[in-house]
């Protein structure tokens, strides 16, 4: 370093230097720069190896599309309740067995988590009513002897089966049961599609006569299947024929026909039809049947077939769980299609494959409720719109275009499940309905706080209802949450989750003009007043907080004095729920 400059030439650029620290530094620092460059790629390679190792053994990823959620769906009832259920589960290794009844029990309480999430994204319109029918979990199995998957998961397998037994050469029973215990899917569906018919016929008949003959053919079939004697005794050629009676007869049940003069011979037909192909062209030995109830049917006089079937019990199409059977029952047999697409909305799949994905991580075990810290939301509101009006929704920008136009064009899909939901003549939506139900699609995708409010929400109703699978029995949670409201034997239940959720999650929206919109006579400042009181009457726990200002007297003389307000919606509005003198007022003046 301390070498004197003789010989160089380019030491001209510092010519009075007397030193070569100048030279020593542009040497090296290219390779320095160069040395840094090269530890930052290293490092990028380190961060990329470790990283996927340790995601990995962290499980992070574990579902990232739909087909991976299908071919794993059978454990996520089990992580469900190893993650958010611990108690139902103590003890458990991921290699014990469990017993069928705790298995039941897993899925009961995964079903009610799992349907509430597809209700609120059918509330959302990102699916639509078929995708929500094929996506949801029967509350529970105890009527069939497998467990009830949902019907996206045993889409096509009952015609695919039924064409693999029409076309089945051999005469071997064993043989024929292989081909569809292959594929565990397909036999629960068989499985739970026999064992369904013969509930939904027989809960039909109100004779006890044809009940027996119910009964006897359902004795042969479990009769031949334990004896592996079903290609004997039974015709698979009728059962194409057989298939497509069946599907005539369960739409006729899911219609919204009323008048029972038109309805009932309709169904009756199709029901001795279907009688008729059960013991004429599929049982080999189904005249028998007939004739053995005859004869232990001495009471009933001029036995015959036309006068079978004739008196069901047509009040049953209003029992919901009768309904949702029947429902479910059409599904297995009309869906010739996989549902491998089921749902298209992409938010949709995003939020499934989530939910699915994060079960699987390695992540603490939840606490109960009412061990949990409390916490608090609290959202900033000032003088933003906060519900689209008619006239807003219709206004065309200098393109021509109107908001509604513009969200219709990049939400085809959610806005055709829209359409079908307010024209559901089930709900029976009147045009004013319809117009706010509009107004409110609107504002969810193109209003900030209408959306905020929602999304907020939905964690006191998460709450609420880990509250319930905590506290309520096997009767109350086999029976369905959404069902719990309206029993007044497990009432207890909803009331004690509703009030545990209010202790655990409170969420405020300080709207900071509230009281100056209430008393304002302009229109925009009203327009906002009522969309917040509407918000607080649709979700009676939210909060709004706000600062009032009033004239009060002191001393003798006029002062301004400013009051912490905090309501709730109530029958009476906007009730006052606290109301407190802010100490500071001269800091509001």
């Amino acid at each position: 370093m301390e070498m004197s400059i003789d010989n160089y030439q380019w030491h001209e650029f510092f010519p009075h230097v007397t030193h070569n620290m100048c030279v020593v530094i542009a040497i090296w620092a290219p390779i320095v720069l160069v040395y840094f460059m090269d530890a930052q790629v290293w490092y990028a390679i380190f961060s990329t190896l470790f990283g996927g190792i340790h995601g990995a053994f962290s499980h992070l990823g574990e579902i990232r599309t739909l087909g991976m959620l299908r071919s794993r769906f059978e454990s996520v009832p089990l992580a469900f309740s190893r993650r958010l259920m611990p108690s139902t589960d103590k003890g458990a290794t991921k290699n014990k067995k469990l017993d069928p009844a705790q298995v039941r029990k897993n899925i009961a309480n995964f079903s009610q988590v799992w349907n509430e999430f597809i209700f609120s994204m059918r509330q959302e319109d990102l699916i639509s009513n078929g995708d929500r029918d094929l996506l949801l979990v029967p509350y529970s199995s105890s009527d069939v002897s497998v467990v009830q998957w949902p019907p996206f998961l045993l889409a096509s397998k009952i015609p695919i089966a039924l064409d693999m037994a029409k076309d089945f050469k051999g005469k071997d029973d064993e043989e024929l049961f292989g081909k569809i215990k292959n594929d565990d899917y397909m036999y629960s569906a068989v499985i739970e599609c026999y064992e369904s018919l013969r509930d939904i016929i027989y809960s039909l008949l109100e004779d006890e006569a044809d009940k027996m003959i119910v009964l006897q053919i359902c004795y042969e079939v479990d009769e031949s299947i334990d004896r592996q004697k079903i290609l004997q005794n039974f015709r698979m050629s009728g059962l194409p024929s057989l298939s497509e009676r069946l599907e005539k007869f369960l739409k006729l049940l899911l219609s919204d026909d009323r008048d029972v003069g038109n309805f009932l011979p309709q169904v009756v037909n199709v029901l001795q039809d279907i009688m008729e192909i059960i013991t004429q062209d599929v049982m080999i030995y189904g005249h028998e049947i007939l004739e053995r109830v005859h004869r232990q049917s001495p009471n009933v006089e001029n036995f015959k077939k036309e006068q079978r079937f004739e008196r069901i019990n047509i009040s049953l199409r209003d029992n919901k769980s009768w309904k949702e059977k029947v429902v479910r029952l059409h599904l297995l047999l009309t869906v010739k299609e996989s549902a491998i697409n089921v749902p298209q909305n992409l938010e949709a799949r995003r939020r499934i494959t989530f939910f699915a994905n994060s079960l699987f991580m390695n992540m603490p075990k939840a606490p109960k409720v009412r061990d949990m810290l409390s916490f608090s939301v609290l959202t900033p509101y000032y003088k933003e719109d906060v519900l689209y009006t008619d006239e807003e929704l219709t206004k065309e920008n200098e393109d021509g275009i109107s908001t509604l136009f513009y969200l219709q064009k990049i939400y085809p899909d959610e806005w055709t499940n829209l359409l079908e939901r307010i024209n559901d003549p089930k709900l029976g939506y009147h045009d004013k309905d319809k117009s706010d139900l509009i107004r409110q699609w609107v504002s969810y995708r193109a209003q900030t706080l209408y959306r905020t409010v929602r999304g907020m929400m939905y964690y006191r109703e998460a709450l609420e209802l880990q509250c319930f699978l905590e506290l309520a029995g096997d009767t109350a949670i086999f029976g369905g949450y959404r069902t719990l409201e309206l029993s007044q034997k497990d009432k207890g239940f909803y009331d004690r989750a509703q009030a545990l959720a209010d202790l655990k999650f409170t969420y405020v929206v300080s709207c900071q003009l509230y009281g100056v919109q209430k008393k304002s006579n302009d229109a925009r400042d009203q327009s906002c007043y009522s969309n917040i009181l509407k918000l607080m009457l649709t979700y009676p726990s939210l909060r709004v907080a706000y600062i009032d200002t009033r004239e009060d007297t002191v001393n003798g003389r006029p002062q301004k004095v400013h009051y912490s307000v905090l309501l709730k919606g109530g029958d009476k509005l906007d009730e006052v729920w606290k109301n407190l003198k802010v100490l500071c007022s001269f800091l509001f003046a």
